[in-house]
C-alpha cells in the first residue's frame, strides 16, 4: 500500500484516503518527508507468493516489450525507491515544485531520509526479525496489496468532450514513448494478501 499510496493517492480508498491525501501532488510530499510510512515499504526479502514472485511490474516495461518485474537483484532501495529518472520511480520530486534548485533539494532530502532511519530500520528487521512478543493483526474482508501492476490501459471519452475536460484518473499515468507517442498506464493493486 506504501507504494500506491505514494504514487496516486490515497482517493480509491474512501473518505479516510481522501482525508490523507487524494492524489500523489498531495500525500507525496507528505510521505517523502515521514520515516515511518516509508518504513512499511516491501523490505528486500519481500515476495508477493509462495512461489517467490516479485512485488512490483509494469506491463510491456522492457525495451523487448515483456513485463518488467523488479526487484530482480533484491534491491528495492537501488531499483525503485532511490530511482531517480524512470516513470515509475517511488519518489518525483518535482511533483509540486517545477525549480530545478528546489527539486534537487527535495531529491536531496528524500535520499538521506530513506538511506538512514528507512533502509536502516528495514535491514535491521531483515538481520534481526520480529520480536517473540510481536503481534500481527490480519483482516480478511478488504483486499490488500501483495504486488501491484501497472496496466498498459487506454480511455475512452463522450465524443461531445472538448479536450480541456479531458483529465487522467489519478491512478494513471501517461508515458512518453519515441516519434511523439505515448502509452497510457493505470496502477492497480493486486487485491491480494500482502
Amino acid at each position: 500500500a506504501a507504494y500506491r499510496r505514494m504514487k496516486v493517492g490515497g482517493k480509491q480508498e474512501g473518505l479516510a484516503g481522501i482525508v490523507m491525501g487524494k492524489s500523489a501532488e498531495e500525500l507525496m510530499p507528505v510521505l517523502a518527508r515521514a520515516p515511518a510510512p516509508l518504513q512499511l515499504l516491501p523490505a528486500p526479502n519481500y515476495t508477493s507468493n509462495a512461489h517467490g514472485m516479485a512485488w512490483f511490474s509494469v506491463e510491456k516495461g522492457n525495451a523487448d516489450g515483456s513485463d518488467l518485474v523488479l526487484p530482480q537483484k533484491g534491491d528495492p532501495f537501488g531499483e525503485i525507491y532511490l530511482n531517480k529518472t524512470l516513470w515509475w520511480r517511488l519518489y518525483e520530486s518535482d511533483i509540486i515544485d517545477k525549480e530545478e534548485s528546489i527539486s534537487r533539494e527535495n531529491w536531496l532530502a528524500y535520499f538521506n531520509l530513506m538511506e538512514k532511519p528507512v533502509r536502516k530500520f528495514i535491514s535491521s528487521l531483515n538481520v534481526a526479525g520480529y520480536h517473540p512478543n510481536t503481534y500481527a493483526f490480519y483482516g480478511h474482508t478488504k483486499p490488500s496489496d501483495g504486488s501491484v501492476k501497472w496496466h498498459v490501459t487506454s480511455i475512452t471519452y463522450p465524443k461531445d468532450m472538448h479536450d480541456s475536460d479531458k483529465t487522467i484518473p489519478n491512478n494513471y499515468r501517461e508515458v512518453p514513448l519515441p516519434f511523439n507517442r505515448s502509452r497510457l498506464y493505470e496502477l492497480k493493486a493486486s487485491n491480494s494478501a500482502g
